[in-house]
């Protein structure tokens, strides 16, 4: 699965960040994050990829995979190559890498936000002779929360800030709600009427912050990786489609009721009264808030005995997008979100 139109389409110099795997069990691959842009892309799905030459880069060997981080059109995305040729020139280092592949997309740009500390002067249309200052406590492409002195909500505002590698931004905005929190007030604001420039520089900066803050790069990165899950109570419906022990052939294709509570991206775990054995294949009906209702294959990996009922952890036969984005999809609202309340 590739981009749409395919990775040729991609915009020359555009800010990339490069995660070397070094050991999928290993929890800390702070080391193994380079910074770089895309120097040059061809036809075939290859790209050139030019980094800074810092330490550790001498573990970007040929053969080595790699998941390159970017933000494209009104998505971010995770795209996966494999290091072919690499050379220093001076201070940077010059990856030549194929087979790029498109691992996933999410955060639609508007829902990116990240929380920051800038300060901002602006003037209100029921008194454009006063200018007040103020503070962004976070940014998104769609918008921004302002500390300021109290604005009835309606009002719009015509906004002064500058963001890093981006410079100054002249924006109106619409103050859609107002809140109160020790004596202090926080507005959010809808950008009105932004340009696509502003509107791509707000989003190029999101992004770069993001992944300097490591609230969402790495954190996605290690979602794909590794088998990220969510914790759930949820009934289910299941069937055994293959077996591997002739004492349950009686139950293949029987109905069993079970509980899931857990899934994940990579498989899930069940709650069942019944002993199956590992290499098991089963067959579940799924169905959660905000995903709907799935058919899902898993083989039993593990079974866990405890207080007389069987914890069965399966996994997936092969991947399911759906739950994959749903997944993502809630790591991404608690991000977004962490910094709401503060």
């Amino acid at each position: 699965m590739t981009l749409e139109g395919g990775i040729e389409n991609l915009n020359l110099n555009v800010n990339v960040t490069v995660f070397a795997p070094d050991d999928r069990n290993s929890k800390d691959m702070s080391s193994k994050i380079f910074r770089g842009q895309i120097f040059s892309k061809k036809s075939d799905q290859s790209v050139v990829i030019q980094l800074k030459a810092e330490d550790g880069y001498d573990f970007l060997n040929i053969g080595k995979p790699i998941f390159i981080f970017l933000a494209h059109d009104l998505g971010l995305y995770i795209f996966s190559a494999v290091v072919t040729r690499k050379a220093v020139e001076e201070s940077m280092v010059v990856l030549h890498c194929t087979n790029s592949q498109q691992v996933k997309s999410f955060q639609r740009r508007k829902s990116v936000r990240v929380n920051v500390n800038i300060p901002i002067g602006f003037s209100a249309e029921f008194n454009r002779s006063r200018v007040w200052d103020g503070t962004i406590r976070n940014i998104s492409a769609g918008g921004l929360q302002l500390e300021a002195p109290f604005l009835p909500t309606s009002s719009i505002l015509e906004l002064v800030f500058e963001l890093q590698d981006v410079g100054p931004l002249f924006i109106d905005g619409r103050v859609v709600r107002a809140s109160e929190r020790d004596g202090r007030f926080f507005h959010g604001i809808e950008l009105v009427n932004a340009d696509q420039y502003t509107v791509d520089g707000i989003a190029k900066f999101v992004l770069a912050e993001q992944i300097r803050q490591k609230r969402l790069g790495l954190q996605f990165f290690r979602a794909l990786i590794f088998n990220a899950t969510i914790e759930i109570q949820a009934p289910t419906v299941f069937s055994v489609i293959q077996y591997k022990d002739l004492d349950i052939s009686s139950l293949q294709g029987k109905k069993c009721n079970g509980t899931i509570t857990e899934i994940g991206i990579h498989g899930l775990s069940v709650e069942c009264p019944l002993k199956l054995p590992v290499g098991s294949v089963l067959e579940f009906s799924v169905e959660l808030p905000k995903l709907g209702y799935s058919i899902v294959q898993a083989k039993v990996r593990e079974l866990e005995l405890h207080n007389g009922k069987s914890l069965i952890h399966a996994d997936y036969c092969k991947e399911y997008d759906k739950i994959m984005d749903h997944i993502l999809q809630e790591l991404a609202d608690d991000y977004n979100t962490a910094g709401d309340e503060e």
